[in-house]
């Protein structure tokens, strides 16, 4: 879970992966899963199956900003983190 933390761009927070997650992974929304989210996100069990939930979000978000760079860029202006 480190690594796919570590993997999202600077801003994207544990809040805008839960709305990915709420939104392309339905079946993890639910509140009887908070308590397995927070252990997960914060590093203190392994579960792979929140890690690979994270690691599509980072890609996500990654493929986000690299969109609103490119088109900030023909515009002569960068994305600030």
């Amino acid at each position: 879970m480190k690594a796919a933390r570590n993997a999202l761009p600077a801003g994207i927070g544990q809040q805008d992966v839960l709305v990915y997650i709420s939104q392309f992974f339905p079946d993890l929304d639910r509140l009887t899963y908070a308590t397995r989210w927070r252990n997960a996100w914060l590093g203190r069990v392994a579960d792979p199956e929140l890690t690979t939930a994270v690691e599509k979000a980072a890609e996500h978000y990654i493929q986000l900003k690299a969109k609103a760079s490119k088109r900030l860029s023909r515009q002569k202006m960068k994305l600030m983190s």
